[in-house]
């Protein structure tokens, strides 16, 4: 047992059995042991490698993206870029680097990033070791929004990490998973809380009608009341918002709860704090959420044919003619990767968010 697994197990023997979304916010958030708060989990040394790990032009094609955003809101004299789960800074970086030649957009910049995990912040500070930068610990800190300095919102698997918990139809209603210790198994075991739940009133109306006895439901309270609150701020202050994630483009039904360690799928209730956690993003709901709160979610794109409609083709086209072979294989391989369906291209989603009859958004037409 890890260390954070005799933690989990003495609160589970004295306040009985734990919901999933306590031991996803334990085992990434504790902190002493979590996850995310111990390490620094991206790259082939860590557990996964996300996009902007991938290749430069992820970075640079959001960049842009945000760049005339900017400019279609009549290139405001201060404007805060506000990412949220920033890993090493990497997406930050090449977002930077990519509009320094948009003239005055950097120069209208607050930069703040929205991170809890010590290690990962010293990383973010040597990456953008030649910007000013706030970082925080939560939304609760960022500047008032107004509406002459928009605020603009970037996350990319950011929705996946924040805790769900899960209900299970029975004959007799929705009922919450819960996780519990097995004195048999000497481990951590699933089981069902007997009690009714009212979290069955966050699920689709699709979902209720068409879920089936032992279908598994996910929801997550945080993404919402977190999706609410940066919807205010976009909307107050003609802002913009940008999410790429992995998920559900309408809500559904399914475990998608996962664990990987060492870029390997391992048991969820193993490893604690020492494997990342995740669950694909009902994108459905929370775009409802932006829209209850001011906001216009466009039509989701799949990462692929967003990137497309950006010109990644074009920038790899252009990276690939200054290189050496290995360099035109590797840009290849990269763009692959992003775009192709069978990889990046499709699984992966991107939720564009405005203010309310805010402008038009790059790529995206309003539906």
């Amino acid at each position: 047992m890890t260390p954070l697994a005799h933690v989990i197990r003495q609160h589970i023997e004295g306040t009985g059995p734990m919901s999933v979304a306590d031991y996803m916010g334990l085992c990434l958030g504790h902190p002493e042991y979590g996850y995310y708060i111990t390490r620094d989990p991206f790259g082939k040394s860590g557990d996964f490698i996300t996009a902007p790990e991938i290749s430069q032009m992820f970075g640079e094609l959001i960049g842009l993206w945000f760049a005339q955003a900017w400019i279609d809101r009549g290139s405001p004299k201060e404007c805060h870029l506000i990412e949220c789960g920033p890993g090493r800074g990497t997406l930050m970086s090449d977002i930077l680097r990519a509009t320094k030649m948009a003239p005055g957009f950097q120069d209208s910049l607050r930069i703040h990033l929205i991170e809890t995990s010590p290690a990962l912040r010293q990383v973010q500070k040597q990456t953008l070791d030649e910007y000013s930068v706030e970082w925080h610990e939560n939304l609760n800190t960022l500047p008032d929004p107004t509406t002459d300095s928009p605020q603009f919102f970037v996350a990319n698997e950011f929705f996946d990490a924040l805790p769900i918990q899960q209900l299970l139809k029975t004959d007799v209603g929705w009922r919450e998973r819960v996780i519990v210790w097995d004195d048999e198994s000497k481990g951590f075991a699933w089981s069902l809380n007997a009690r009714k739940t009212n979290l069955d009133a966050m699920l689709s109306e699709m979902v209720i009608k068409e879920a089936e006895t032992g279908s598994i439901a996910e929801v997550s309270p945080i993404s919402i009341t977190l999706a609410e609150i940066m919807a205010d701020h976009i909307a107050r202050s003609n802002g913009v918002g940008l999410f790429i994630d992995y998920g559900y483009a309408q809500s559904a039904t399914g475990d998608s709860f996962q664990a990987l360690k060492d870029h390997e799928f391992c048991d969820c209730l193993d490893h604690c704090g020492e494997a990342d956690l995740t669950a694909h993003v009902d994108f459905q709901a929370i775009a409802n959420a932006f829209n209850r709160i001011g906001c216009e979610s466009l039509p989701l794109l799949e990462q692929g044919l967003f990137l497309q409609r950006m010109g990644i083709e074009a920038r790899a086209a252009q990276l690939a003619a200054n290189g050496n072979e290995k360099q035109k294989q590797d840009i290849a391989s990269a763009l692959k990767r992003l775009t192709d369906n069978e990889e990046m291209g499709s699984l992966f989603k991107v939720l564009a968010i405005r203010a309310a009859d805010g402008p038009s958004l790059a790529g995206f037409e309003a539906g």
